[in-house]
């Protein structure tokens, strides 16, 4: 008629690395995960759950590892009456700051739980990544970034007909393809995001002119005219 568990976990250890195609898979041992929990089951679902990190970083090896400089990490769930309240804290280095909640209702499915697909579903999320420039080595070797991006995001709705909303700002933006001599300074972009459509509402970089160096060891003249 009804279960009940509490317990507590320590030293357990993730981490994420590319494979050949390039997808992060869960693979590795960067950071060290703590959490305890507090959950009862019967007629409704009741408890805690806590989530956080121990220690460490979550680092996404490959050909060129990129840390996030985690210093906090911890996810929260509390139920009540079948009601669920989720919060999720993050800061890092160079993730900047993460804050999300969530809020939803869940149903009973015999012996399991599921979210209630028409009742109501509430929930914000909002970031800050002071730079973006450690993106460029995981995208391509020549590819040179700089830059903020930040956003805040909306969820409404119900599970059946949810209504999410956001936008999104990067400012600052340098970006250089070394090998094929592309530079753009002092871009800003802004995105506006609603249900499943994305609106770039600006597009802006200032491309100054560049000019091919004088360079008297190369014969530009004589191999045009062959």
């Amino acid at each position: 008629a009804g279960w009940s568990t509490r317990g507590e976990l320590s030293g357990l250890q993730v981490g994420f690395a590319l494979d050949e195609q390039q997808r992060a898979t869960a693979i590795g041992r960067t950071l060290t995960l703590g959490g305890k929990w507090d959950l009862r089951g019967g007629a409704h679902l009741d408890g805690t759950l806590d989530l956080f990190r121990e220690a460490g970083d979550l680092t996404l090896e490959g050909d060129t590892p990129v840390s996030l400089g985690l210093r906090q990490l911890e996810l929260k769930l509390v139920a009540q009456q079948d009601r669920v309240d989720a919060r999720l804290d993050a800061t890092g280095e160079k993730l900047g700051q993460l804050n999300a909640r969530a809020a939803l209702a869940l149903e009973r499915d015999g012996q399991l739980w599921k979210i209630a697909r028409n009742a109501p579903l509430e929930g914000d999320a909002r970031f800050a990544m002071p730079s973006i420039a450690w993106v460029g080595p995981l995208v391509g070797p020549n590819l040179q970034l700089a830059g903020a991006v930040s956003g805040n995001f909306t969820l409404g709705g119900s599970l059946a007909r949810p209504d999410a909303r956001g936008s999104v700002r990067v400012a600052g933006i340098n970006l250089a393809l070394v090998e094929h001599g592309l530079r753009l300074s002092d871009g800003e972009i802004e995105i506006d995001l609603t249900q499943d459509r994305a609106k770039l509402t600006r597009f802006d970089f200032r491309a100054d002119p560049r000019v091919r160096p004088r360079d008297l060891r190369v014969g530009y003249a004589e191999l045009a005219d062959r």
